[in-house]
């Protein structure tokens, strides 16, 4: 149905396009690869196998998705059970899901991506302080900013438009049930596709803290994904 939409949409632009200036100006890429331009420079992904569209954001040499994945997969899940979660803050996904979810030509990004994208960020925003690197790369919405649990904490500066959402995360027994740091809109948590024994390297973002957090869970475990370009 996204697809039958998007496909109107364009059909609507032709036939303007001598009345106009059209909005927007798709362009394909790649054989697997829509690509629609707006004419104010931004891109967005069309995500052929359900329909999504993703925002794209060049940050220093690499192209990434703004927003997080949401096809879903057989392991995958959106936030503590909520459909209506899912079209916002993307589904959470086990990591051997994860590995293989990204569109052909896009990938799940690696450690050693995740320190790229970093660097620049470091570069770009002009912040040498490594701890700090978390609110650099969170939306300025969604976050749950209580005074009682992030007092002193500034909300997300987005400063390169990452715009990292608090989906929260599903450990193998479940979404949590209770209040805790790693519900949907207190944290968040980004697989890479590096293995560290029996789990998978993580970066995660929290409200009460500013960093942006190496660490690993186990591949039952499942986390927010965004597709990095290959």
């Amino acid at each position: 149905m996204r697809i039958l939409t998007f496909l109107c949409f364009l059909g609507q632009l032709l036939l303007t396009s001598c009345k106009e200036e059209p909005r927007s100006t798709p362009y394909i890429t790649e054989e697997h690869d829509l690509i629609v331009k707006t004419s104010l420079g931004e891109e967005y992904f069309l995500d052929k196998r359900n329909g999504s569209m993703y925002p794209l954001i060049k940050i220093g040499n690499q192209i990434w998705f703004s927003k997080n994945l949401e096809i879903k997969t057989p392991n995958s899940y959106c936030p503590e059970n909520d459909e209506v979660a899912c079209s916002f803050y993307g589904r959470l996904y086990e990591w051997n899901d994860a590995v293989k979810a990204c569109p052909s030509g896009w990938k799940l990004p690696t450690k050693h991506d995740f320190e790229n994208l970093i660097n620049t960020v470091k570069q770009i925003c002009h912040e040498s302080d490594d701890s700090k690197i978390g609110t650099l790369l969170k939306s300025k919405i969604a976050w749950d900013m209580d005074e009682k649990i992030a007092q002193g904490i500034p909300n997300g500066i987005n400063c390169v438009n990452f715009s990292a959402l608090p989906a929260g995360r599903r450990k193998d027994t479940g979404f949590l049930t209770i209040e805790g740091a790693n519900k949907m809109r207190n944290y968040a948590a980004f697989w890479t596709s590096d293995e560290d024994g029996f789990g998978a390297v993580h970066y995660s973002l929290y409200n009460y803290k500013e960093v942006f957090a190496l660490g690993n869970s186990d591949k039952n475990y499942a986390l927010s994904v965004r597709c990095l370009k290959e």
